[in-house]
């Protein structure tokens, strides 16, 4: 059945209460506490054994609360507490080192490459433990941001399900494990027989752009002139590369300067979410989008796709268009262009005499896009998504080629991958007989690989496979031997950004479990003499460095800052072949008939490799709000016409292919196309990541990777248990047709003309609001706030994750989230507006507001929730009795219950989740309340800085809570309030400023800014 919610039990939900003096019950059982047999039964009756493990069994309100006053008096009791916390030894150091001081963190620049993109990090370390991932200021493509992936890596770095030892496969059954010993002597003796000829051999990558794997790479190819290399990675941006190469420069990659771009359209290209240089793209995109007074401009977004996206979701305008057409309208978009007058590039002409293509289908689309681009040459921007092919990102360079945009919003520079096949040519090889022996760093093939090459069925019929991987996954236990690899966190390595900016991968831990990085394991392939990774990176760096300084120094700058400096690449002016792409277009496509399925990689657990990571799949999706599962995505239309409902069991079948899925119905998903994300039904993932969603895999093809026509779906009776975290989705009242305020909306011609348009929704003007319960509040001295920009915010669900990171917020599990349990101090609010076939969507962070006059404080019995002489909200753990009062007299709903035992629950799943944990916040067992603290522990130590500095009071952007730092949109700002010249005084002064709900004169700390659209208006 599916769920998105149950039905409200008073007994486990959170429902409307009386106050304590309601309850006789409540009263009743405090008084009968004074026999200490009472109070025995009492603390047996609320902590049975194993009340962690089960679900509450139904009670009756008055006997909850009995048990609830139980805890109370034992608080003060000789039972000292409520709950049993672990027994901890702290033992000193023997001899401390003279640099470290215990509870002082240290710092490390390092980085990774996440899908198609590079990002500068900076890594906190607790005493030697990696705890929270920041962004890097001085890297372009983070400038102190990151994503949620980035997020979430400190999570796998102490995955108990990681792969710890190597394995050596057995006939017919399981690997079994070996020692590094016997993994060295194997690949000294067999590899050592191929050096110099390299017959029979093959070397698989995945895609990581780092200098020093180029250099052994090369190296490779050297040691074994007769080998193959070849490249498969799911989130390569082959689609861009494959049109550079049509066009003569397969040398050559393109760098998008969003922020430069005045108007930007997106060809099926999700560059706010899964695409690109994601983090880079959203800063850029953001500040284009802010505005302090009626006079700023903003930039115009307009985007065509298939299903609703986070980039879909920020356009002024969006066209849902089944992913087969966006080629057409390409066409018909640069056949209108070229017509307003717009000169086509240098040798194009033959090209634009085949474009063809008519505008009449895209109605006044084509037209007034044309017009605006032309309008903005040299300042406007085409962006192509990865599930297009190749002729279709070849269209896009033309444009900006044709726009003037070469040398202003986007440029080229050059990569230095060396040449590589695909797997396409490898699994024909393997299948031949002609590959004998198959090294493969990284990548999971046996589950990703599109499925018309059968890879696993290919990998049996070679001899000796190798395959080195973080986890034990379907292609491990496919192959001959499995290495285990280490956590970018443990191991030495280096990247290089698109722009050519070079940085230095630092490890903050000794290999947790003695792993090999990647550039150790194939150096040991290569046969190097340099086998340490450390010596691997510093040797490539000293290669490229070309300073007048002493190297070393240059080397330390460099691990200090995490970029290399001077290593940015010079643009490039590309010449392509136009010719080249009129030979290649294709005829216009006929129907297919059926439906149209279309792939693409999931926001949370990416292509899969993040399968096994809590958070991620605790992580509701941005659009559909689906946790813990992937569905066959389809728009209230085609729902209607098949007759489905959320839930329901389907067939989904294409080329003869076939898959079980639940089908979810999503507004803005164009009629008659089903969407399906990538990344799940993994079944070698780990303990978390294991039998969760459905494996779309199996579906995609070598000829259907982004999008395959002519599929069929077929009910199948019966329903899957579809898990949301939001049931309703409308601003609109449906009763009443009335808009709810939630969100306030403008254009930016109705905010010139009236800046303080929020104040038109305001239920109760804010002078005429009173209550009977208003009380006087501390308002001297430092006073902290937070506004968020609704403007800016893409609702990419960064601030969640890194919340999350940084308090301690333990992951519930699917059941948990089905009943309402989810522990997220932090949630994203989105809602559609409009039509459900062509919705607007709009988002809304919402995280505790920190009430002036917080409607949750008078009703706590016991003081938990209280006002701090700052302004804020407080909870107090060890005085909370888990009365509930609180978080249903809270308007806003931002309080989560622990029902259970989560801390101790992940802990016995993941015995070294505890080295994650922030030391700086108190880790929460059953019974208590918990929410948005904003970051009262960076408050107080940038307090106590400010001490030891003899400042006095805490300087302006001195705290900067986990959920801004984070946020590649700067969309959350936060700081005092009582300083005018503050940045949140100065937010808070704008003419969009306003209050969520203030009407019930909860007077909240946290506040927004009215979002803004720049609809164009040919199309309004």
């Amino acid at each position: 059945m599916t769920t998105t919610r149950p039905t409200v039990d008073p007994a486990t939900s959170d429902v409307e209460t009386p106050a304590p003096g309601a309850s006789h019950g409540y009263w009743r059982s405090l008084r009968q506490l004074a026999e200490p047999s009472a109070g025995q039964d009492a603390l047996r009756d609320e902590f049975p054994e194993g009340a962690s493990e089960l679900e509450v069994t139904p009670v009756d309100r008055r006997g909850f609360l009995g048990v609830m006053g139980a805890s109370l008096a034992l608080a003060g009791a000789t039972l000292s507490g409520c709950v049993r916390k672990p027994k901890e030894k702290i033992l000193p150091y023997a001899s401390r080192p003279e640099d470290l001081i215990p509870g002082r963190p240290k710092y490390y620049a390092t980085a990774t490459a996440i899908g198609p993109t590079v990002l500068g990090l900076v890594v906190e370390s607790q005493e030697g433990r990696p705890t929270k991932i920041e962004g890097n200021p001085r890297h372009p493509n983070s400038s102190g941001a990151t994503n949620l992936w980035a997020q979430a890596e400190v999570l796998r770095l102490y995955d108990p399900d990681r792969s710890r030892t190597p394995a050596r496969g057995k006939e017919g059954g399981a690997p079994a494990p070996a020692t590094v010993t016997e993994l060295e002597a194997f690949l000294k003796e067999h590899l050592g027989k191929l050096r110099g000829d390299g017959t029979g051999l093959a070397l698989l990558l995945s895609w990581r752009p780092s200098p020093t794997l180029q250099k052994l790479v090369a190296e490779f190819r050297t040691a074994y002139p007769k080998a193959t290399v070849h490249l498969h990675d799911a989130a390569y941006p082959a689609g861009d590369r494959a049109a550079t190469a049509l066009l003569g420069q397969g040398q050559l990659q393109p760098v998008y300067a969003v922020d430069r771009a005045k108007v930007v359209l997106t060809l099926d290209c999700d560059f706010l979410g899964t695409e690109g240089d994601m983090v880079r793209a959203t800063r850029g995109f953001a500040a284009g989008r802010r505005v302090r007074s009626e006079r700023d401009e903003m930039n115009r977004l307009y985007t065509v796709e298939p299903m609703l996206t986070i980039t879909g979701g920020m356009a002024d305008h969006r066209l849902p268009l089944a992913a087969s057409q966006v080629g057409a309208f390409a066409r018909a978009l640069a056949a209108e262009l070229f017509r307003k007058g717009v000169n086509p590039p240098t040798g194009a002409q033959e090209l634009v005499s085949k474009l063809g293509g008519t505008s009449e289908a895209f109605g006044k689309w084509i037209p007034a896009v044309a017009a605006d681009l032309a309008r903005q040459r040299g300042q406007s921007l085409v962006l192509v998504g990865e599930r297009q092919p190749a002729w279709v990102h070849a269209l896009g360079h033309l444009l900006n080629a044709a726009l003037g945009n070469v040398g202003r919003t986007v440029t080229y520079t050059a990569h230095e991958e060396g040449p590589a096949e695909g797997i396409e040519a490898l699994a024909k090889a393997m299948r031949a007989g002609q590959v004998k022996t198959l090294v493969m760093l990284g990548g999971n093939p046996v589950y990703d690989a599109p499925a018309d090459l059968e890879f696993g069925a290919a990998l049996k019929q070679v001899p000796t496979s190798i395959h080195q991987s973080l986890y034990p996954d379907e292609t491990s236990r496919a192959s001959s031997w499995h290495v285990p690899a280490s956590h970018f966190l443990e191991a030495w390595g280096d990247l290089r950004a698109k722009d050519g900016t070079t940085s230095v991968q630092q490890p903050l831990i000794a290999p947790l479990f003695g792993t090999w990085s990647e550039l150790e394991f194939l150096a040991r392939v290569v046969g190097s003499p340099v086998l340490d990774g450390h010596q691997l990176v510093k040797r490539g760096a000293a290669a490229q460095y070309k300073g007048q300084l002493d190297f070393e120094r240059f080397w330390r700058r460099t691990l200090h800052d995490g970029v290399m400096a001077g290593s940015s690449a010079p643009p490039v002016s590309p010449t392509f072949n136009w010719a080249a792409l009129a030979g290649t277009l294709p005829a216009a496509a006929a129907a297919s008939g059926g439906l149209e399925l279309a792939f693409q990689l999931d926001e949370s657990v990416y292509d899969g490799r993040y399968a096994n990571a809590g958070w991620l799949q605790e992580y509701p999706d941005p659009v559909s709000k689906l946790t813990w599962d992937n569905a066959a995505l389809v728009g209230p239309v085609t729902a209607k016409r098949l007759g489905l409902a959320d839930g329901d069991l389907v067939e989904l079948s294409v080329q003869g292919r076939k898959l079980k899925i639940a089908a979810f119905t999503v507004p803005g998903t164009v009629e008659n196309t089903v969407v399906v994300p990538l990344g799940y039904g993994r079944t070698a993932a780990g303990k978390v990541g294991n039998g969760r969603g459905f494996n779309a895999y199996a579906l995609r093809t070598t000829q259907g990777l982004g999008f395959a026509g002519g599929a069929a779906l077929a009910k199948l009776g019966g329903t899957y248990k579809l898990v949301t975290t939001q049931e309703y989705g409308q601003l609109v009242e449906p009763q009443t047709g009335r808009r709810r305020p939630l969100i306030r909306e403008a254009t930016l011609a109705e905010y010139r003309k009236d800046p303080a348009f929020v104040k038109k929704d305001e239920a109760i003007p804010a002078e005429k609001i009173t209550s009977l319960s208003h009380r006087s509040v501390e308002t001297g001295g430092q006073q902290w706030g937070m506004v968020i920009d609704l403007n800016a915010c893409t609702g990419c669900g960064a601030c969640l994750v890194g919340c999350q990171a940084e308090n301690n917020i333990p992951v519930v599990g699917k059941e948990r989230v089905a009943n309402g349990r989810e522990m997220h101090w932090i949630r994203i609010d989105r809602y559609f507006e409009g039509s459900m076939e062509t919705p607007r969507m709009v988002y809304q962070p919402v995280p505790c507001m920190h009430c002036e006059n917080a409607p949750c404080e008078p009703v706590c019995p016991v003081t938990a929730t209280s006002h701090s002489a700052d302004g804020m909200n407080d909870m107090i753990y060890n005085r909370c009795i888990g009365t509930r009062y609180c978080a249903n007299n809270c308007p806003y709903k931002v309080r989560r219950f622990n029902y259970f035992n989560f801390t101790k629950e992940n802990d016995a799943r993941s015995p070294l989740l505890a080295m994650q944990r922030n030391p700086d916040v108190t880790v929460r067992f059953r019974g208590v309340m918990e929410k948005c603290s904003y970051c009262v522990q960076r408050i107080m130590e940038a307090k106590a800085e400010s001490k030891r500095q003899g400042h006095g009071v805490v300087a302006d952007g001195a705290v900067v809570p986990a959920c801004a730092q984070v946020c590649p949109a700067q969309a959350i700002v936060f700081g005092d309030i009582n300083d005018p010249k503050s940045a949140v005084a100065s937010a808070k002064r704008d003419s969009r400023h306003y209050g969520l709900l203030t009407e019930v004169n909860t007077q909240p700390r946290t506040t927004y800014l009215g979002s803004l659209r720049n609809p164009n208006p040919e199309l309004a």
